[in-house]
């Protein structure tokens, strides 16, 4: 066979075993690195925001990749896809790529950060934006987006179906608890009344005035 063939299979070969991570790559304390199925996770340091969207050149890309299933993605300027972290950052003339990376915190937060980058193995988040939002459904095993922390949705034509959903956790505010412990304490003193009142009658009296006292 020609040297020219051999070339002409040889390189596209060498062009798809060269992946974008092939080192443990850093930022702080976010860390991609393989997990014991060899698969490149992103795992990002505990509560580092509370924001629940990016703005600016990463307001679309970001709704983008929380509708995909897998943690690690990289987009073109229009917002496809181009791969996981299987795919190569071109070494000439890369153009703008964006790489969007989502995962679960050792305290059970969750977090998606997408940033600009030009080469493999980098993690430059600090450039980027952080939301503390999970993708809904998540395939390549990296994290279990459970019940992430917000709700983000989306209605642009340019994102795909799919929507990134979530429940938010309802809190009663203090005063809520507050006035459920009133009742209580007044149903409790009322009930005490109703035992004791034939042998204290001035108690009944008292127990009248101050629950008017409580409810005001």
């Amino acid at each position: 066979m020609p040297r020219y063939l051999c070339l002409f299979f040889i390189l596209p070969c060498i062009h798809m075993i060269t992946a974008a991570f092939t080192l443990s790559t850093s930022y702080g304390e976010n860390t991609v690195q393989q997990n014991a199925q060899k698969t490149w996770c992103y795992y990002p340091a505990a509560d580092q925001t509370r924001d629940t969207s990016c703005a600016g050149d990463f307001t679309l890309v970001s709704r983008v990749h929380l509708n995909t299933t897998i943690s690690i993605g990289y987009y073109a300027p229009d917002n496809t896809r181009y791969g996981g972290a299987e795919w190569s950052v071109p070494l000439t003339n890369p153009g703008k790529v964006t790489l969007c990376v989502s995962g679960r915190a050792q305290d059970g937060t969750y977090q998606t950060a997408c940033m600009f980058v030009s080469a493999d193995n980098s993690l430059p988040i600090d450039d980027g934006c952080w939301i503390a939002v999970a993708q809904s459904t998540v395939t390549d095993g990296c994290y279990e987006p459970g019940q992430p922390a917000y709700t983000i949705t989306s209605s642009l034509s340019t994102i795909p179906a799919a929507t990134a959903t979530a429940t938010t956790t309802f809190m009663p505010s203090l005063a809520h608890r507050l006035g459920r412990f009133r009742k209580g304490l007044i149903f409790t003193c009322s009930h005490l009344i109703q035992i004791h009142k034939q042998a204290c009658p001035w108690l009944s009296l008292w127990f009248s005035s101050s629950r008017r006292q409580l409810l005001e």
